[in-house]
């Protein structure tokens, strides 16, 4: 069944597991360990849904960047946060060389990841992402979130919205946000179809309401 469409891409839930695996694999076959930190820069696509499972399967640690962020303010949550590896959409590779990012960083996926292995052993209480506050008053703080804390929040989802089977979600929140993965996972958690914008747009947002037939959304009141 169809779990992700976006703009003109779709993937399946049986797609997405095994692109993942991989992904999980290849990310150890370049020598990170569980519970390194990756960077993540990249508006909501299919591609930042599967690097970010991914990193959860491989027992490393999702550091999502924000886009609007300058330079210097990249440089310093980089610097923080320890980030090994970082992938980015290719519109935002002159943010982290600007930033003086010194580590590998990829803007596509691998093609046939073929690494084999066993993956690690992850708990509820394995780290999971660190999420940096916006620094408007001090320094940004990083956030960290467990794969049960995820779990949970997902779980709490479905209990808001339940019998959700028959329901298609729309995603606009950003996934370098925590509004956008809590999302994420309530999806993973009811294994409902979900259309994902890279970006709100109002008129962008109607029409696919319209063409997908989307039944429910998360927003902000502003929106």
């Amino acid at each position: 069944q169809t779990a992700f469409i976006c703009s003109d891409r779709t993937i399946s839930w049986g797609a997405l597991d095994e692109t993942s695996t991989g992904l999980a694999r290849w990310f150890l076959g370049r020598g990170l360990k569980p519970g390194d930190r990756v960077a993540v820069c990249s508006l909501n696509s299919i591609e930042l849904v599967q690097v970010t499972l991914g990193l959860f399967k491989a027992g490393l640690i999702a550091v999502p960047i924000n886009t609007r962020l300058k330079p210097e303010e990249v440089r310093y949550i980089l610097g923080h946060a320890g980030v090994r590896m970082a992938f980015c959409q290719p519109c935002f590779m002159p943010l982290f060389e600007q930033a003086g990012a010194a580590f590998p960083i990829f803007s596509a996926l691998p093609e046939t990841p073929a690494e084999t292995g066993d993956l690690p052993d992850i708990g509820p209480d394995t780290l999971s992402m660190i999420v940096y506050t916006s620094g408007t008053t001090a320094r940004p703080k990083g956030v960290a979130h467990t794969h049960g804390s995820l779990s949970e929040t997902g779980l709490n989802g479905t209990r808001l919205t339940p019998d959700m089977s028959d329901h298609i979600r729309l995603l606009f929140l950003p996934m370098m946000h925590i509004s956008g993965v809590w999302l994420l996972s309530a999806v993973l958690r009811e294994g409902t179809a979900m259309v994902m914008l890279p970006k709100f747009e109002p008129g962008a947002a109607l029409d696919a309401i319209a063409q997908f037939g989307c039944t429910t959304v998360g927003r902000p009141p502003t929106v």
